[in-house]
Protein backbone atom coordinates (compact mmCIF):
# COMPACT_ATOMS: atom_id res chain seq x y z
CA UNK A 1 0.00 0.00 0.00
CA UNK A 2 0.97 3.68 -1.00
CA UNK A 3 2.26 5.75 2.74
CA UNK A 4 -0.78 7.77 2.09
CA UNK A 5 -3.38 4.86 1.47
CA UNK A 6 -4.63 3.56 -1.52
CA UNK A 7 -5.38 5.49 -5.12
CA UNK A 8 -8.71 5.83 -7.58
CA UNK A 9 -7.16 3.56 -9.75
CA UNK A 10 -6.10 1.23 -7.08
CA UNK A 11 -9.93 0.85 -6.09
CA UNK A 12 -11.34 1.61 -8.94
CA UNK A 13 -9.57 -2.18 -9.89
CA UNK A 14 -10.97 -3.90 -6.75
CA UNK A 15 -14.79 -2.35 -8.05
CA UNK A 16 -13.70 -3.61 -11.72
CA UNK A 17 -12.77 -7.33 -10.40
CA UNK A 18 -16.25 -7.51 -8.35
CA UNK A 19 -18.40 -5.92 -11.09
CA UNK A 20 -16.68 -8.67 -13.31
CA UNK A 21 -17.72 -11.56 -11.08
CA UNK A 22 -21.27 -10.12 -10.46
CA UNK A 23 -21.86 -10.02 -14.10
CA UNK A 24 -20.61 -13.76 -14.69
CA UNK A 25 -22.93 -14.73 -11.78
CA UNK A 26 -25.66 -12.76 -13.42
CA UNK A 27 -25.11 -14.97 -17.21
CA UNK A 28 -25.23 -17.92 -15.78
CA UNK A 29 -27.88 -17.30 -13.58
CA UNK A 30 -29.69 -16.06 -16.16
CA UNK A 31 -28.38 -19.15 -18.29
CA UNK A 32 -29.50 -21.75 -16.26
CA UNK A 33 -32.58 -19.66 -15.49
CA UNK A 34 -32.16 -19.22 -11.93
CA UNK A 35 -33.10 -16.23 -9.53
CA UNK A 36 -30.56 -13.98 -8.42
CA UNK A 37 -30.96 -15.62 -4.73
CA UNK A 38 -30.83 -18.80 -6.45
CA UNK A 39 -28.04 -18.02 -7.90
CA UNK A 40 -26.04 -16.28 -5.21
CA UNK A 41 -26.51 -19.23 -2.68
CA UNK A 42 -25.23 -21.37 -5.14
CA UNK A 43 -21.96 -19.18 -5.73
CA UNK A 44 -21.54 -18.95 -2.00
CA UNK A 45 -22.20 -23.01 -1.51
CA UNK A 46 -19.59 -23.13 -4.37
CA UNK A 47 -16.80 -20.93 -2.60
CA UNK A 48 -17.21 -22.99 1.10
CA UNK A 49 -17.04 -26.15 -0.80
CA UNK A 50 -13.93 -24.98 -2.46
CA UNK A 51 -12.45 -24.02 0.91
CA UNK A 52 -12.85 -26.89 2.54
CA UNK A 53 -12.65 -29.61 0.11
CA UNK A 54 -9.50 -28.19 -1.82
CA UNK A 55 -6.08 -27.02 -0.80
CA UNK A 56 -5.07 -23.01 -2.96
CA UNK A 57 -2.45 -20.61 -2.22
CA UNK A 58 -3.19 -17.79 0.52
CA UNK A 59 -4.31 -15.35 -2.19
CA UNK A 60 -6.61 -16.98 -3.44
CA UNK A 61 -8.49 -18.20 0.21
CA UNK A 62 -8.69 -14.11 0.48
CA UNK A 63 -10.03 -14.02 -3.31
CA UNK A 64 -12.74 -16.16 -2.33
CA UNK A 65 -13.46 -14.42 0.80
CA UNK A 66 -13.84 -10.95 -0.47
CA UNK A 67 -15.81 -12.40 -3.22
CA UNK A 68 -18.07 -14.92 -0.84
CA UNK A 69 -17.97 -11.19 1.50
CA UNK A 70 -19.65 -9.41 -1.39
CA UNK A 71 -22.17 -11.66 -2.81
CA UNK A 72 -23.47 -11.78 1.31
CA UNK A 73 -23.38 -8.10 1.07
CA UNK A 74 -26.24 -8.51 -1.91
CA UNK A 75 -28.36 -10.92 -0.54
CA UNK A 76 -29.05 -8.82 2.54
CA UNK A 77 -30.93 -6.87 0.18
CA UNK A 78 -33.44 -10.06 -1.49
CA UNK A 79 -32.76 -8.97 -4.99
CA UNK A 80 -35.85 -10.81 -6.71
CA UNK A 81 -35.08 -9.94 -10.60
CA UNK A 82 -31.77 -8.93 -12.06
CA UNK A 83 -32.34 -4.99 -12.62
CA UNK A 84 -32.69 -4.88 -8.61
CA UNK A 85 -29.75 -7.19 -8.23
CA UNK A 86 -27.54 -4.70 -10.81
CA UNK A 87 -29.10 -1.68 -8.60
CA UNK A 88 -28.07 -3.26 -5.06
CA UNK A 89 -24.96 -4.10 -6.71
CA UNK A 90 -23.63 -1.07 -7.99
CA UNK A 91 -24.61 0.37 -4.19
CA UNK A 92 -22.84 -1.75 -2.71
CA UNK A 93 -19.62 -1.27 -5.59
CA UNK A 94 -19.87 2.61 -4.53
CA UNK A 95 -19.34 1.59 -0.79
CA UNK A 96 -16.36 -0.67 -1.25
CA UNK A 97 -14.67 2.12 -3.53
CA UNK A 98 -15.45 4.69 -1.01
CA UNK A 99 -14.14 2.42 1.68
CA UNK A 100 -10.96 1.88 0.15
CA UNK A 101 -10.23 5.05 -0.92
CA UNK A 102 -10.84 5.70 3.24
CA UNK A 103 -8.05 3.40 4.19
CA UNK A 104 -4.85 5.08 5.67
CA UNK A 105 -1.74 5.05 6.99
CA UNK A 106 -1.36 6.07 10.33
CA UNK A 107 1.86 8.82 10.21
CA UNK A 108 5.05 7.09 11.23
CA UNK A 109 6.70 9.24 13.84
CA UNK A 110 10.63 9.16 14.36
CA UNK A 111 11.74 9.38 17.81
CA UNK A 112 15.26 11.07 17.93
CA UNK A 113 17.60 10.47 20.46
Amino acid sequence: MPPSGYSNKQSKSIVSFLESVSNSLKSEGLEFNLTPLEALAREIKNIDDIVVSEKFGRLSGIVLELTKWFYEEIIKSSPQDYDVFIDVRNKILDEVYDDILDIHVPTIKVLHS
